[in-house]
């Protein structure tokens, strides 16, 4: 037994024979599966005798697949043979009508069935204008005759069912066909203006049928085509629909121009008039670039430069100004846009510079570059505005302790508006002016402060930072020839950046032969590097460069990760876990800025 449901109520649907296939998945011979009527949406289907093996029954309602899978079923032979007697099914009364919908939608078949036991029938389906419609009778096997006729129209329609000239009970019947309501849903198609479609990207929309109080009507989606004619004649796929009433609709054009759309039900068109959509085909789209990487100034006109669209490879020009557009918005507001004019780039076919006609307050936007309307691009452009420079926001970066005599140090300053946003424009002037505070009695050499020639060391010295790139300034120093202590105060139009003034020590340089170190193992493994300045002196300050070897045999090395702590007292400890390389004898070098320490190597052993 066979039972057609309707998804939402789980009710048997009246559903015209025809439309339901019962049969094996595969072939068999001798075997025919038969299913005939039995009551509104409910069908018997008898399998005749024939092979023991099992086998895949698949049941398909207008052609698509009825169950989640297969029903599989065997036959296997009686012994001998058995004679079953079933109370016999009392007879359908002649004339019984059975199916009869009180209302259906305009354009979709309507059907029902009379049970004739071969009787002469005859069925009249006539509208309100008194005009007679063809319907279509099919008589089955059992005597039940089953009528499909299509109504054109709304309207009340009288169907008179006769058998043997005479009308059947409750003859002639009503039913009231009402008219459909047809949109086309989605922004694409309902736009006024030309479509943007890249090529071999489908163009996409949904058909949406509904009733004259605006309820979803569910049809076979096989039953629904939609055609084009234009440039091209593309096919148009209805796709399964995932909700009532709501049939999806994809075709990929491949040609541009104005096209004409019509949507059909079982062959009857349901828009009063064609639907008009004109397509802008482009092959290919470029990235978009910008003459500031993303970041712009406040205190100027924003420029950029929209994608370069390209054809084969070739630049794509019949563009014109009036069809493109760039808006820049704000994240929270993209209603809120910025004006821009924009003009084809002389030096670049298929290239259009865009420029706001006003500068831009700080902030957070979007660039958005659109053709006739639509969005060239998947995603819009950060843009970040900057205002001016901020000495209060900038950061610095400076060291405390200086003892390498021939590597210089940078001073580095990274320039921030008030809102902490790198401002990347090499146009602003910092100037570092360099106190010393105690100095030694060394000589001062010429190139004692690189940048700063031929000028001593216990006067005060002023110099501009170099710009290097994404904002950043520097300034290189290398003090440490002139031990002693420095003020550095850095400012830009003579208001000091944050923290300034800083304080910098340039210290006694490391005496690696008469420095020490010991070695102690308790779980973690600990160096501890004593630093002198000479035999007798021990260093008070840090800012040393310190590296530790471990290695098990003297080809050996093993790498750790290494913790180095400067004690900011002339000594550092080093810290690493020995996890590897197992148990024995291990060798730790250490040097000072590139040297050994004099009692290096040293040795400890690991043990379980």
């Amino acid at each position: 037994v066979i039972a057609v449901l309707d998804p939402d109520t789980d009710k048997p649907v009246s559903v015209p024979v025809d439309v339901l296939t019962v049969k094996p998945s595969v072939i068999i011979p001798n075997i025919v599966i038969k299913a005939v009527p039995d009551k509104d949406g409910v069908f018997v289907a008898s399998i005749p005798a024939g092979p023991t093996e099992p086998f895949a029954i698949d049941v398909r309602v207008y052609g698509d697949p009825a169950l989640d899978a297969p029903v599989v079923a065997g036959i296997t032979p009686a012994p001998k043979p058995i004679t079953v007697i079933a109370p016999s099914k009392p007879e359908e009364p002649k004339g019984t009508v059975k199916g009869f919908p009180a209302e259906s939608p305009v354009f979709c078949p309507v059907s029902f069935s009379v049970t004739t036991h071969d009787s002469p029938i005859d069925v009249v389906a006539t509208d309100s204008d008194g005009f007679d419609h063809p319907v279509v009778l099919d008589t089955d096997a059992h005597g039940i005759t089953h009528a499909v006729f299509m109504p054109k129209t709304p309207d009340t329609y009288s169907v008179a069912v006769q058998l043997d000239n005479k009308p059947v009970p409750d003859s002639p019947f009503n039913i009231e066909i009402y008219p459909l309501d047809i949109a086309l849903l989605g922004e694409d198609i309902n736009s006024p203006r030309p479509h943007v479609v890249l090529k071999d990207r489908p163009f996409h929309f949904v058909v949406a049928i509904d009733d004259s109080h605006h309820k979803p009507v569910v049809v076979p989606p096989q039953s629904i085509t939609v055609r084009l004619s234009g440039p091209s004649r593309p096919r148009a796929r209805v796709l399964t629909p995932t909700e009532p009433g709501r049939y999806p609709v994809t075709f990929t054009p491949t040609q541009n121009g104005e096209y004409k759309l019509q949507v059909y039900l079982y062959d009857n068109s349901l828009l009063p008039q064609p639907k008009l959509i004109s397509l802008i085909l482009l092959p290919h789209i470029s990235e978009v670039s910008l003459i500031h990487p993303l970041i712009a100034r406040s205190s100027e006109p924003v420029s950029c430069t929209i994608p370069l669209i390209t054809v084969n490879g070739e630049p794509y020009t019949p563009l014109k100004p009036d069809q493109l557009t760039v808006k820049i918005d704000t994240p929270d507001q993209p209603i809120e846009l910025v004006n821009v004019s924009i003009s084809p780039k002389p030096d670049a076919p298929g290239q259009y510079d865009v420029t706001s006609e006003s500068p831009i307050k700080p902030g957070d936007y979007f660039v958005v570059p659109l053709l006739e309307g639509t969005p060239l691009l998947d995603s819009p452009i950060p843009l970040t505005v900057v205002g001016d420079v901020s000495p209060p926001h900038c950061t610095v970066n400076i060291p405390r302790y200086i003892t390498h005599d021939k590597i210089p140090y940078d001073i580095v300053v990274l320039a921030k508006d008030d809102h902490d946003r790198v401002v990347p424009y090499g146009d602003t002037v910092f100037v570092a002016t360099i106190t010393p505070v105690t100095t030694s009695d060394t000589p001062v050499p010429d190139a004692a402060l690189t940048d700063v020639h031929a000028q001593p060391a216990h006067e005060p010295v002023k110099v501009t930072l170099g710009y290097t790139q994404d904002g950043r300034y520097h300034l290189p120093w290398t003090p440490a020839q002139c031990p002693g202590d420095y003020e550095v105060n850095i400012t830009l139009n003579d208001t000091p950046v944050a923290s300034s003034p800083f304080h910098v020590s340039a210290t006694l340089l490391a005496s690696p032969p008469h420095s020490l170190m010991e070695v102690v193992t308790v779980l973690t493994v600990t160096a501890r590097v004593f630093v002198f300045a000479n035999k007798e002196e021990r260093k008070k300050h840090g800012g040393d460069k310190i590296d530790i070897v471990v290695r098990k045999t003297r080809t050996e090395e093993i790498i750790y990760p290494l913790i180095v702590k400067d004690n900011e007292d002339g000594t550092y400890t080093v810290t690493w876990i020995h996890d590897k390389g197992g148990e024995g004898e291990f060798e730790v070098s250490a040097t000072i800025n590139g040297q050994t320490v004099s009692n290096s190597p040293m040795y400890y052993k690991a043990a379980k």
